[in-house]
C-alpha cells in the first residue's frame, strides 16, 4: 500500500468520505448512489496548492495561488476489491477532462444517462464544498434538496444544531452592528429576519444584507455560505489546536527519533532527522497559514465592532470564498496529520517507534502535506 493510498483510506472525515464502509450495512435502495461501483468508493479531497508555503504566499487573492474552489480538488477512489481497499485501485479527479470516459470504465455508467445524472448531482455537491466534514456535506445536500440516507453524514440533529449555534454566535455581533450602522441602513430592523435566513443564502433578507456590504447580487449566496464556512472552520481549528500541538511537541522531542537511533550509521541518523525536521516545519507553516487568515478575519471583525468601521469587513467578505476554500484545505491537512499520528503513536505511551515504522509515518505525513501539484492533474492508479 502506497503512502498516498494509506492517507486516503485511513483519513479524517474532513478529507475523505468512506462510502464503501458506510454502504456495507445498508440495503441497495438505501445506498447513496445508483452505481454499485460508486457505493464501493471513497470520495476524498486534495489540496491544489502548497499548504506549507509561507503565509505571505498562500493568503488568498495573490496571483500565484488558485482562486476559490481551485484550492481543493475532489476525487473518487474506486478500489480493485471493495473488501480490501489496501490492494489499491483507480483515482478519478472530478475535474478530469476524461471524466465521462472514466466513469463509464470504472463506475459503469454514462454521465448523461438517467442513472448518471442522479449520481453526478450528488458528486457535484461534494465537489462544491472544500471539506467532506459531515456537517458541511449535510448542509450542502440540504440546500440542493438532495436526500440521502443519514448514515452517510454521521452527524446527529443535536450535533448539527450545536454547530449552527456556534456559527450563529460568531455572526450575530456583525448583524447587530450592521443594523445599527448608519451607512448600512438597508438592513435596519431586520436582525431576526436575517438570522432566520442565515442557512438559506438565496433568501431575500440574506441577499439584502450582503448587498449592504457591497457584494454583487449574483455572488450573495456564495459569499454568505463562505462567511458561515469561515466561522465553522474557526470553531474546528480551535477544537483541534491541542491535538496539533501534541504532534508538534512530539516532533520536536527525542521521542520522534527511532528506537534504534544510537546504533544507526551517521548517514541514517542524518536522513531520518532531516525527514523529521521537514515534516515538523511543514506542519508549523500550515498552522501559521491558518492563523494568518484568521488574523485578517479578527482584525476586520474588531474594526467593525469596536470602531464602527465596516470598510475592512466589507473587503473580507469580498474574499470570503477564497478564504473559505483555503481554510478547508489547511484544516483537512491538519486533521489528517493528527489522525495519522494517533494511529501510529496513540498507543505507544511515549515509547519511540522502530526505524521502519517511523519512516513510514513520516512518508505518509509528507504525502498529506504535498499539494496535488503541477503535472498531477490526471486521474490514475492509486
Amino acid at each position: 500500500m502506497t503512502p498516498s493510498l494509506e492517507a486516503i483510506i485511513f483519513s479524517s472525515p474532513t478529507v475523505s468520505l468512506n462510502i464503501n464502509r458506510l454502504s456495507k450495512p445498508l440495503e441497495q435502495p438505501e445506498h447513496m448512489f445508483k452505481s454499485s461501483m460508486l457505493n464501493c468508493s471513497v470520495a476524498f479531497k486534495y489540496p491544489n496548492f502548497d499548504t506549507s508555503t509561507p503565509s505571505s504566499a498562500t493568503i488568498p487573492g495573490l496571483e500565484t495561488t488558485p482562486d476559490s474552489s481551485d484550492a481543493v480538488k475532489t476525487a473518487i477512489f474506486v478500489p480493485k476489491d471493495s473488501e480490501d481497499l489496501t490492494l489499491g485501485g483507480f483515482g478519478i479527479f472530478m475535474d478530469d477532462d476524461r471524466l465521462n470516459e472514466l466513469m463509464q470504465r470504472y463506475c459503469g455508467f454514462d454521465m448523461e444517462s438517467k442513472e448518471g445524472t442522479s449520481d453526478m448531482s450528488i458528486l457535484k455537491v461534494l465537489s462544491n464544498i472544500p471539506s467532506l466534514d459531515p456537517f458541511l456535506v449535510k448542509e450542502a445536500l440540504g440546500l440542493e434538496k438532495i436526500e440521502i440516507n443519514p448514515a452517510y453524514t454521521t452527524i446527529s440533529d443535536a450535533e448539527r444544531a450545536a454547530i449552527r449555534g456556534v456559527i450563529a454566535t460568531k455572526v450575530e455581533p456583525i448583524i447587530d452592528k450592521a443594523i445599527g450602522n448608519k451607512s448600512l441602513k438597508e438592513v435596519e430592523g431586520k436582525a431576526d429576519e436575517f438570522l432566520d435566513a442565515i442557512w438559506n443564502p438565496s433568501a431575500p433578507s440574506a441577499n439584502l444584507f450582503i448587498r449592504a456590504f457591497g457584494i454583487k447580487q449574483t455572488e450573495a449566496p456564495q459569499v454568505f455560505s463562505a462567511w458561515k464556512g469561515v466561522a465553522f472552520f474557526y470553531n474546528e481549528f480551535t477544537k483541534s489546536t491541542s491535538g496539533i500541538a501534541k504532534v508538534l511537541g512530539w516532533l520536536g522531542s527525542e521521542q520522534s527519533l527511532p528506537k534504534e537511533y544510537r546504533i544507526l550509521a551517521k548517514g541514517e541518523k542524518e536522513q531520518i532527522s532531516m525527514f523529521r525536521d521537514s515534516v515538523h516545519n511543514k506542519i508549523r507553516k500550515v498552522v501559521e497559514n491558518v492563523n494568518g487568515i484568521f488574523k485578517i478575519y479578527h482584525h476586520s471583525h474588531s474594526r467593525f465592532i469596536e470602531n464602527d468601521d465596516p470598510t475592512e469587513f466589507r473587503t473580507f467578505l469580498q474574499s470570503a470564498t477564497e478564504y473559505y476554500w483555503k481554510l478547508g484545505a489547511c484544516n483537512g491537512v491538519l486533521a489528517q496529520i493528527s489522525i495519522t499520528w494517533d494511529r501510529y503513536c496513540g498507543q505507544t505511551n511515549g515509547r519511540p517507534l522502530e526505524y521502519a515504522v517511523l519512516e513510514r509515518l513520516f512518508k505518509v505525513c509528507d504525502n498529506i502535506l504535498q499539494s496535488r501539484g503541477e503535472g498531477s492533474s490526471l486521474s490514475g492508479s492509486v
